[in-house]
């Protein structure tokens, strides 16, 4: 149910095209405001997968990449934006870094300011602590948990990156399999770099991105 998001986004990632030649998946969960069908009218080149029903944030991306034929994948969600260079980054890095499982790029607002969104792996008590509410009370309980000691111009390897922008090489996928359609939302992306850790390959952070 956005519309106009949905479309500028799209827009974006053809002029960011460059030499990467890509395949857009939108898969649509059930929208009420036309969303595939200003997509369908708009862009004809993109394949649009119309779902019945709200099936959960895994299982439709399990259903575009089911779809996908390319080498490599990436999940961004409707209100993202990639910069200009970002699709052939993308390819270059996965293409020369195949211990990559998972790479995330740096998010930033419209006006510029930086998304916090690589995280550790989350335990009981930081868990428990949001449930209640503690970081209210004290704001640097969670500071750990959030990787708020992140060098953000720094390439890293991670614990975990947002799902909202997510590249994953076909390699990973064939490794570890898709994102678990057992989470609804909430995790699942979380899940999926625990189990890319797991197998031995990394969740890496690439700020030039």
């Amino acid at each position: 149910n956005v519309r106009d998001l949905t479309v500028n986004n799209i827009e974006t990632l053809l002029r960011s095209e460059g030499s990467v030649r890509g395949q857009i998946i939108l898969v649509d969960n059930h929208s009420s405001d036309g969303t595939a069908e200003a997509v369908e009218h708009r862009f004809p080149q993109v394949h649009v997968i119309k779902n019945r029903y709200n099936t959960g944030f895994s299982h439709a991306v399990n259903q575009g990449i089911a779809a996908s034929h390319a080498r490599h994948i990436l999940l961004l969600n409707p209100d993202m934006r990639v910069s200009t260079d970002a699709l052939e980054k993308i390819v270059t890095y996965l293409d020369t870094h195949p211990e990559v499982g998972v790479l995330g790029g740096k998010l930033m607002t419209e006006e510029g300011r930086l998304v916090p969104h690589v995280r550790r792996f989350p335990d009981i008590w930081s868990q428990l602590a949001i449930v209640l509410k503690l970081p209210h009370f004290f704001p640097r309980l969670l500071a750990h948990y959030l990787q708020e000691d992140l060098e953000v111009e720094k390439e890293q390897d991670v614990d975990s990156v947002r799902g909202s922008f997510f590249a994953i090489p076909h390699q990973a996928l064939e490794r570890v399999g898709c994102l678990d359609p057992r989470y609804f939302i909430f995790f699942e992306e979380v899940d999926f770099c625990r189990q890319i850790v797991k197998s031995g390959m990394k969740v890496r952070y690439v700020p030039s991105i």
